[in-house]
């Protein structure tokens, strides 16, 4: 081979060879584009996944507020139903205590008014509300065939008209004199000399009258007796004065 052709071919080759490095370089620069741009679209997706976690952080901080706030108001929610539970609980140990209170006095107060010795009556317009069972016993009845009668039902004929009068100016409050005596008439017909003790009361905003029935019969057969016990005691004196007048005469 001449010189001239291997200058040739290495002009040739040397030409192919810059070609060649060229592509490669251009197809390179191709790649390393479509690289960046990849980059860049992957940049921006993770740039707008960071603005979305943000903002889900920002949601998720307002829910733990809120999640803070609603614990904080149950709380103190719990904290004063803890307190009203605590008060309840007082104001029912003292009402049970009251109550208990209450019963025990209504027991000792039913334990004396019906054991006392004198009669017990409560009127509301004349109408018999209560008796106790002396009473009861006083004019042969039970309690329950007495109450919710007319009180004048067991008044002596010959004193209804004094104890009307009576009951009338006491419920207006004009009647000064609370003490009477007047005759009741039993389940038997037998009548039964009483002095009765009148007094006011209200219950409930209503104007009721108490009456004490004392049976005055036994105290004036005493008070006969008493009675008689002096007179014979007089005659004994009498008859023991005339005995010694006598005496010292013969």
């Amino acid at each position: 081979t001449d010189p001239k052709t291997l200058i040739k071919w290495r002009e040739e080759l040397a030409k192919k060879r810059s070609y060649s490095f060229y592509e490669e370089l251009r197809h390179h620069n191709q790649e390393l584009l479509q690289i960046l741009e990849e980059l860049s679209r992957k940049d921006r997706q993770f740039q707008e996944q960071l603005v979305r976690l943000e903002e889900m952080n920002r949601d998720l901080e307002q829910t733990n507020n809120g999640i803070i706030a609603l614990h904080t108001e149950l709380k103190t929610k719990n904290e004063q139903l803890e307190q009203k539970n605590k008060q309840l609980s007082r104001e029912i140990r003292e009402r049970e205590k009251a109550e208990k209170s209450v019963r025990e006095s209504e027991k000792r107060y039913r334990v004396l008014v019906e054991n006392v010795r004198d009669g017990i009556v409560l009127l509301h317009e004349r109408g018999i509300l209560y008796v106790n069972p002396t009473f009861a016993k006083l004019l042969g009845y039970t309690v329950d065939e007495l109450v919710g009668k007319d009180f004048c039902t067991f008044v002596h004929k010959d004193y209804r008209a004094k104890f009307i009068s009576l009951y009338g100016k006491k419920s207006t409050g004009n009647c000064s004199d609370d003490c009477c005596e007047l005759d009741l008439v039993t389940t038997e017909g037998r009548e039964v000399e009483t002095e009765l003790l009148t007094s006011d009361i209200t219950d409930q905003g209503r104007r009721e009258t108490l009456l004490l029935v004392r049976d005055i019969m036994t105290r004036r057969l005493l008070e006969e007796e008493r009675l008689k016990s002096s007179k014979l005691e007089s005659i004994g004196i009498l008859a023991g004065g005339i005995a010694h007048d006598f005496n010292n005469l013969l």
